[in-house]
């Protein structure tokens, strides 16, 4: 258990806790950050999964279809009551957590351009990154 001045993280059991309840400030910023960033947290542990899932099957999917299918999956989850908050902005949460997971290599994403002078997006991780 670590202990700050205003809170105390318990890492057992991953939570965290106000020391000085009677701290109304401390006790709103804290909570008020906790829920505002908590749907950016699970956004990229979905993502993260994801991308898990890529990595050890060594498949290469289309990005536009990814994002999409995480889409509609994270909204299921939201139905189902598995996660607490949904952004009105999930896609582009979704796009940026693949961008961020390309900049630190955990994911491969390579861009091409059609014929017809579109582009086009496929997302990779190969299997020898998890080792």
């Amino acid at each position: 258990m670590v202990s700050f001045k205003e809170i105390v993280v318990d890492e057992n059991k991953g939570e965290i806790e106000l020391v000085h309840k009677q701290n109304f400030e401390a006790s709103f910023l804290l909570n008020y950050f906790n829920h505002t960033s908590q749907y950016v947290f699970d956004a990229y542990l979905i993502v993260l999964s994801a991308l898990e899932a890529i990595c050890e099957a060594n498949y290469v999917v289309n990005e536009t279809k990814l994002v999409n299918e995480l889409h509609a999956s994270t909204i299921q989850m939201y139905d189902d009551n598995l996660i607490k908050e949904l952004p009105s902005c999930l896609k582009e949460l979704i796009e940026t957590a693949l961008r961020r997971f390309n900049d630190i290599e955990l994911a491969d994403i390579k861009h091409y351009t059609t014929s017809n002078g579109s582009s086009i997006s496929f997302v990779s991780c190969p299997f020898s990154r998890l080792e």
